[in-house]
């Protein structure tokens, strides 16, 4: 499992837009497969949950972004698991690294930093 947090400052429509773009056009094999939004007292709530397939290993590793929005301030929780080979060889040979990498990726470019 690969866990980090961000934060930045914008709009978090502009975030999410360009980040979703950058997470699910890396690769033919990645899709968003749920999203879930809402507001939370003065806070805006975006949860979007992305899959991809790993051919080297077949397996599939999930990515969960949380953009938290209050008071011009935009917190992102990253968080990517599975991966891994089978139930008895749990390798996952850097899958879940390598896909939260391109959320952090995605989030530099708009100023994000990693806390």
């Amino acid at each position: 499992m690969a866990e980090m947090t961000m934060r930045g400052t914008g709009d978090i429509d502009q975030v999410f837009a360009a980040l979703d773009r950058a997470v699910v056009s890396h690769a033919t094999t990645c899709q968003a497969v749920g999203t879930h939004g809402c507001m939370l007292g003065e806070a805006r709530l975006i949860l979007r949950v992305y899959e991809k397939y790993y051919m080297r290993n077949s397996s599939r590793a999930s990515l969960t972004v949380l953009l938290t929005a209050q008071n011009g301030t935009i917190d992102a929780k990253l968080v990517s698991a599975g991966g891994g080979g089978s139930a008895l060889m749990r390798f996952s040979w850097g899958a879940e690294e390598e896909f939260a990498g391109v959320a952090v990726k995605a989030l530099q470019q708009f100023g994000f930093v990693q806390l």
